[in-house]
């Protein structure tokens, strides 16, 4: 008995890793489309029933960040669902300054106000997947220190799942892993390609 609930408990275990590591065979990203953002630095790709919009001003304000860029869908219960919340530069002004902490040291230093935490890759640049809990819900975002400085969260999760949500981005009701398994992020935002 007890190899078997050891058994159960590494394929469950394996099942959750494989479909965090892999997109989902579900996606035919073929005729997805293109989101390019210059002047943060931010491209990506989206199933064509989603789409992109600006944060209005006053959350980028709230939030001190230099963009906030939504991808919308409908659901059922909200024609109006942020799938994810991009946050540029949040909580400061201008991009990293010489002084300012490195990659490592900025991700170590936002994983303590974590519920727990794991790290993950974004276009080649390690991330920190956070989980926090509030009043009967926890909810995820991913962090990136380089080479932009971006908060990635949704608001999809709790509508689909309701209190019981996922710890960390994956494929469901939104492509969201597959999404973000899409994403770019230019060293130099401003440059043309």
């Amino acid at each position: 008995m007890k190899t078997m609930r050891t058994g159960l408990r590494l394929l469950i275990v394996a099942v959750l890793y494989s479909s965090f590591v892999e997109p989902s065979a579900l996606c035919g990203d073929s005729d997805w489309v293109s989101y390019e953002n210059r002047k943060v630095g931010l491209t990506f790709r989206h199933p064509p029933e989603l789409w992109t919009r600006e944060a209005p001003d006053y959350i980028r304000a709230g939030l001190d960040a230099r963009a906030v860029i939504e991808l919308v869908g409908k659901t059922e219960l909200n024609p109006d669902t942020i799938v994810l919340r991009f946050i540029i530069d949040p909580f400061k002004g201008p991009p990293f300054k010489s002084d300012s902490p490195g990659a490592s040291d900025y991700l170590a230093r936002e994983r303590t106000g974590c519920k727990s935490s794991s790290d993950l890759t974004i276009d080649g640049h390690r991330a920190l997947n956070c989980v926090s809990c509030g009043r009967g819900s926890c909810s995820w975002t991913v962090m990136l220190a380089e080479p932009v400085r971006c908060n990635i969260l949704t608001f999809a999760d709790s509508e689909t799942f309701g209190k019981r949500t996922a710890m960390r981005p994956h494929d469901s009701r939104f492509p969201i892993l597959s999404i973000l398994r899409t994403l770019h992020f230019s060293s130099d935002p401003g440059a043309p390609k």
